[in-house]
C-alpha cells in the first residue's frame, strides 16, 4: 500500500502544498471487483467497445483503479463508467466498461473481463 501512496502522492506535505482543495488520504485497505460480461457480445479486431457488466457497487470515498493484469482472452477493460457520473462523496455503481479488443470472437455471457481495485479515502 505505501507503493501507491508514493504513486499518488497523497501523504505528503509536497502533495499537499501544490494542491490545496486535496481533501483526502488514503487508508491501509485494498478491495478488488471483478467484472463479468451481462450479455453476448461479438467482437471485432482492433476496434474500442462498450460492453454491459454486471453492476459493482463502489462504496462512497472509494478511489477506483483498472486491475492491468487481469484481461480476457481478447482483449482488455481500458476504462469503466456509469450512466450518471457522481462525485467520490456518492455511492456509484460500474455499469459498463470501455473493451480494447485484440482480436475477433465472441464475449459470452458471464465471461471474466477484468478487474478493480477500490482504495478507501478519508476525508482530511
Amino acid at each position: 500500500m505505501s507503493y501507491i501512496r508514493r504513486i499518488l502522492g497523497v501523504n505528503n506535505e509536497a502533495h499537499k502544498k501544490r494542491h490545496p482543495d486535496y481533501k483526502y488520504e488514503v487508508e491501509n485497505s485494498l478491495k478488488i471487483a471483478y467484472l463479468y460480461a451481462k450479455k453476448e457480445v461479438v467482437v471485432k479486431d482492433n476496434t474500442n467497445v462498450f460492453v454491459d457488466v454486471k453492476a459493482v457497487r463502489i462504496h462512497k470515498n472509494n478511489l477506483v483503479i483498472m486491475c492491468p493484469y487481469l484481461r480476457h482472452k481478447l482483449g482488455g477493460v481500458v476504462g469503466v463508467g456509469e450512466d450518471i457520473f457522481l462525485p467520490i462523496t456518492s455511492e456509484r455503481a460500474i455499469e459498463k466498461v470501455l473493451f480494447c479488443v485484440a482480436s475477433d470472437g465472441v464475449i459470452k455471457k458471464d465471461d471474466l473481463l477484468g478487474a478493480v481495485l477500490f482504495i478507501p479515502v478519508n476525508e482530511a
